[in-house]
């Protein structure tokens, strides 16, 4: 079974090898360049025709003393 990842964006493309450079999570330890066979185009779910695929976001991470844990997106002062 496959298993793919993303959809991750396109940074640079290099025709002459069919390589393509993808903007990975900082986290991600793999190298961002791959070559067009390991590649697949993003498609959207269509709930009308996939009402049951469509993936809900995940709620904030309960602490056990009870308490909500949420991430920081971005800091906008300091």
């Amino acid at each position: 079974m496959l298993y793919f990842d993303g959809p991750y964006t396109i940074m640079r493309a290099f025709p002459e090898s069919s390589m393509y450079t993808l903007h990975l999570p900082f986290s991600s330890c793999t190298f961002p360049s791959f070559h067009i066979s390991l590649l697949k185009k993003y498609n959207e779910n269509n709930p009308n025709h996939f009402p049951n695929h469509k993936l809900e976001k995940p709620g904030p991470i309960v602490m056990p003393d009870g308490q909500d844990k949420y991430f920081i997106k971005k800091i906008v002062d300091k």
